[in-house]
């Protein structure tokens, strides 16, 4: 690479003015130079620029001809062309894409473009069997989003890993939301810290243009935190944490502790394994404030950890579900499922019970496919589907229990 190139380049969508802030990092001298940039969709030209280069980082608007916005019905992705001209020399090029889509979590609801998007995820923990956490081709990792997304999910929390950037590729092609969480620490420390604090950020600054990422969740369940619920320290480490997020990407909803102990979230997300419908519909009932632990649950952690409010959050339920059936022992929530038709009902009667509830913005179930011992995926390690997937689609698909589908997204 010359010593004098683009170091790299993120895209701020303004969805209400059809318009798009490009930032470009530049490396090596700038003096006499331009930027050239141009911006295509389906083939057509929709902008054209040329600015001069001006220190380290350059900024400029474009007005789209079209603003095709970016959903997972219709993931229309933008192509860029930047070039670093000097004298009329390239000294440097570069292909890239984004998507014309906002995120916001507001007013109990999570809003896409604008509009309310109810969530529909599944846990993928980004497991093979042939490679454990290396997929073995391109190809699988299209097969793993085309298959949620036929199983009538919209999105993933990508759970406790940072993916192949391929991956979040077909997110973006084929229009699949995704949580993006890191990796836990084994426990809270220094050296954790330390750690923690000098990767964070290069996951944040190298996944920003990908469209479908619309969450960052930097910790999950106390891991690597331990104590956060009532303990000054790792409660001001989770505040910096989120302060740091944020001042990386002022575009996108941070989950500060996936689950529960919650110090500052943009989504309160609760984790609920109860196996009875009519359990999990009471406690779902209103949970618009949350109270401070889940009725019936008086063991678990607090909702929001000692010392913290809940603000009018939109309330997500992140895991639930987790009804094993397998061949071979294994390990689910609850007893396993005695066969697929059984899996569709138990499946269906739990999602029911949280779209039933008019305090929840959306779900994620446990999970997409087994892991090790996991055996309570919806579909094998192999990805052989345990019970039909337009079964599990339609289950998906229902907003509540008369049968309203939900409009698309």
């Amino acid at each position: 690479m010359s010593a004098f190139h683009l170091s790299y380049v993120r895209f701020y969508p303004d969805v209400e003015n059809s318009r798009v802030r490009v930032a470009v990092g530049l490396s090596g001298r700038t003096d006499n130079t331009e930027i050239k940039a141009r911006f295509t969709i389906d083939g057509k030209v929709q902008a054209e620029t040329s600015i001069p280069a001006a220190g380290d980082q350059t900024a400029f608007d474009i007005r789209l001809d079209e603003c095709k916005l970016w959903t997972p019905d219709a993931p229309n992705l933008y192509n860029v062309l930047l070039e670093l001209r000097q004298n009329g020399n390239i000294y440097d090029r570069v292909l890239a894409y984004f998507g014309m889509r906002n995120i916001a979590a507001r007013d109990g609801q999570i809003l896409l473009n604008g509009r309310p998007c109810y969530l529909r995820l599944v846990l993928d923990q980004g497991y093979f069997d042939d490679g454990v956490y290396t997929a073995p081709s391109d190809a699988t990792l299209k097969r793993d989003v085309g298959l949620a997304k036929a199983l009538g999910f919209n999105g993933v929390r990508k759970h406790q890993k940072i993916e192949d950037p391929r991956y979040y590729y077909w997110c973006d092609k084929l229009g699949l939301l995704v949580w993006a969480e890191m990796p836990a620490a084994f426990e809270f420390s220094d050296a954790s810290v330390v750690n923690f604090a000098c990767e964070w950020p290069h996951v944040v600054r190298a996944n920003f243009n990908h469209p479908s990422i619309i969450t960052w969740v930097p910790f999950n369940e106390s891991w690597g935190i331990e104590g956060v619920h009532d303990q000054d320290r790792p409660q001001e480490f989770l505040g910096q944490v989120v302060a740091l997020t944020r001042s990386l990407d002022p575009t996108r909803p941070v989950i500060d502790n996936s689950g529960w102990s919650h110090v500052d979230t943009d989504i309160v997300d609760l984790h609920e394994y109860s196996q009875d419908s009519g359990f999990l519909r009471r406690v779902l009932s209103d949970v618009s404030p949350p109270s401070r632990r889940l009725p019936g649950r008086p063991h678990r952690p607090p909702i929001m950890a000692d010392g913290f409010a809940y603000n009018g959050q939109p309330v997500v339920v992140s895991e639930y579900g987790g009804i094993a059936l397998g061949s071979k022992p294994g390990w689910g929530y609850g007893r396993p499922a005695r066969d697929s038709a059984e899996l569709i009902e138990r499946f269906g009667e739990l999602t029911r019970a949280i779209l039933a509830s008019k305090s929840v913005a959306g779900y994620c179930y446990t999970q997409l496919y087994d892991v090790e011992q996991e055996t309570n995926g919806l579909l094998t390690s192999g990805r052989e589907p345990k019970a039909d997937i337009e079964a599990i689609a339609q289950a998906n698909r229902r907003r509540d229990t008369i049968g309203e589908l939900l409009p698309a997204q």
